[in-house]
């Protein structure tokens, strides 16, 4: 099965909640940054599934449906890195206008939070661009400019198991 993932859905709990609602499905893959490929053991599961009125799939998915063969990607995950931004930033509402032209926020690296010296910032980010983000913004907050500047992480040299929120 092919699901969209709905705007603001927590990532991070999609997996749990199908185990607790009790869907008998045998794993899930994202596809990209904004689709969750949902597998089962055979089609009359899935068909099972697919028909359950159930609130999980409407808590976390704003479309399903049974896969095709040319199903792909539309998007993908970046982890991106935000240096110098003024602590009034930090804040999902003024992060989310800085890069709604790029993409959107999936989860913040929360280990990264910890131990933040309040000058930089690494987020989970969904983006349908084929090219690395990189990008300076001038960010004008009471009277002062800020330079903000804004650079993907290669993900062959950032480990992947920072938990995300």
């Amino acid at each position: 099965m092919l699901t969209s993932i709905s705007a603001g859905a927590d990532y991070g709990k999609i997996q749990d909640d199908l185990i607790s609602c009790d869907i008998q499905s045998t794993g899930m893959r994202f596809l990209g940054a904004s689709q969750v490929l949902l597998l089962f053991e055979d089609h009359p599961s899935m068909m099972h599934a697919f028909k359950a009125d159930l609130p999980y799939w409407d808590k976390y998915f704003d479309d399903i449906r049974p896969w095709l063969c040319t199903d792909c990607a539309i998007d993908r995950l970046a982890w991106i890195f935000i240096q110098r931004l003024p602590i009034v930033g930090w804040n999902r509402n003024c992060l989310a206008t800085l890069l709604k032209s790029t993409g959107d926020i999936i989860g913040f690296d929360r280990l990264g939070l910890r131990r933040s010296a309040l000058v930089s910032l690494r987020l989970l980010f969904g983006t349908r661009s084929d090219e690395d983000i990189r990008k300076t913004i001038i960010l004008h907050i009471d009277g002062e400019n800020h330079t903000i500047r804004i650079d993907e992480i290669d993900s062959l040299h950032y480990p992947m198991a920072y938990s995300i929120c």
